[in-house]
């Protein structure tokens, strides 16, 4: 399935990126680059928090100052834990993503909806959980 068509079969993905979503004559070169899974801040900026994206266009954002302990079994799966929160992200490649929260230079995260790397070489998220009650959206 092409970008263009995954992004306008998905409405999470279009309230993700809003700005796009607002334009219906999209070139396949205009839809997000989704092969992208993350992004960070440039050098001596400071940043306080991060975003993570789920595959399902869903948005959760975190302070780093929250985050105490980053757990990395391999370089496909990455645990992020604090106080009654924990979040996994697996995937390929993740030694950035584990390098950047380390140095609180990542500002966001997101999943690749399709769950796939197109180049077997780079870092791609495949998913992210989020667990705990700090995130539970029902009263």
């Amino acid at each position: 399935m092409q970008r263009k068509e995954l992004f306008k079969s998905n409405k999470a993905l279009q309230e993700a990126f809003p700005n796009t979503a607002r334009n219906n004559d999209l070139t396949e070169e205009q839809v997000p680059n989704f092969e992208q899974c993350y992004a960070i801040g440039e050098e001596g900026q400071f940043i306080k928090r991060f975003e993570l994206i789920k595959s399902n266009g869903k948005r959760y954002g975190f302070s780093y100052a929250l985050l105490t302990i980053c757990i990395q079994e391999d370089s496909s799966l990455l645990y992020l834990k604090a106080y009654e929160l924990l979040i996994k992200i697996s995937g390929y490649h993740l030694d950035p993503i584990r390098e950047y929260m380390n140095k609180e230079q990542l500002l966001w995260a997101c999943a690749s909806p399709s769950g796939k790397a197109s180049d077997l070489q780079s870092t791609c998220i495949q998913e992210i959980n989020i667990e705990g009650e700090s995130v539970m959206t029902t009263v």
